[in-house]
């Protein structure tokens, strides 16, 4: 609910270059801005080890809230919202930052192994854990500076909404 404005100086602007025929060189710029929403980050939720469910391949999860309908499977497309994190805790990547949910086709490889493994099964309005061990991730060549070799990930994952394949 709280407003102010904010007056930029060009430095804290676009400089000398402007932007296209829009905001000219050396432009002060100024904003009214209003907060409408604080969307907190994302943490990850608290678990103990005998609450996890382990799968054949390794991979371990925990419900935290039960959702309802048929179970998704190979050939949906899930609506949504998921926080991955390093098991030091810190958080790498979140879809919660846009305002619209992640869709998700199970079964297409669009992810790593260890995603069509934990989020099968899930219902619409579940969250679940996923502990996804290394070898069903990004194995021994981890992702640039974000993730590193041979890193087990954590995702928070919630599904809002479930889509059958021929709808």
């Amino acid at each position: 609910g709280g407003s102010r404005t904010l007056t930029l100086a060009p430095e804290f602007g676009y400089g000398e270059r402007g932007a296209g025929n829009v905001i000219p060189p050396n432009a002060t710029l100024v904003f009214e801005i209003e907060l409408l929403e604080v969307t907190p980050a994302p943490k990850l939720w608290d678990f103990n080890e005998d609450e996890l469910t382990v799968t054949e391949s390794g991979l371990k999860y925990k419900i935290v809230t039960e959702g309802e309908g048929e179970p998704i499977q190979a050939g949906d497309v899930a609506e949504l919202f998921y926080a991955g994190f390093l098991e030091d805790g810190n958080m790498f990547d979140s879809s919660v930052r846009n305002p619209s949910a992640f869709y998700y086709e199970l079964g297409t490889g669009q992810a790593i192994p260890g995603w069509d493994e934990g989020v099968t099964g899930m219902r619409v309005g579940e969250e679940r854990l996923l502990i996804i061990p290394s070898d069903l991730a990004y194995g021994e060549a981890g992702v640039g500076d974000v993730i590193p070799p041979d890193a087990t990930l954590l995702f928070t994952v919630r599904i809002e909404g479930l889509q059958q394949e021929n709808q």
